[in-house]
């Protein structure tokens, strides 16, 4: 009766063993596949990263260029208006310099 017990008790113990084993083999395969999807992760990290810092150069460059644009607008814009003056001032000009001869026609 004691030889059984103590083959009932080695039976345990081994089947417990070879659960321990077999979690531990489980275990491992999941820090692995943990450890792959880290490496996956940080590679994607890295071009997200960079594609990032090249997205934030394009904007910065695109504000450059709207600033640019809308400094030569207003300098346009300006030269327009001081062009437009001058027309009406010398319109106004030429009609009091021909004005007599605006009368006959």
């Amino acid at each position: 009766m004691e030889r059984e017990r103590i083959e009932k008790h080695l039976k345990d113990t081994k089947e417990n063993f070879d659960n321990i084993v077999n979690e531990i083999e489980q275990e491992e395969a999941e820090r692995n596949q943990i450890e792959k999807r880290m490496v996956e992760i940080e590679a994607r990290r890295k071009d997200l990263k960079e594609g990032i810092e090249v997205l934030n150069h394009k904007k910065e460059c695109l504000d450059v260029l709207l600033d640019e644009i809308d400094i030569g607008y207003d300098k346009i814009l300006a030269s327009s208006q001081c062009l437009s003056v001058l027309a009406s001032r010398k319109l106004r000009k030429l009609k009091r310099k021909y004005l007599k001869y605006l009368k006959f026609s």
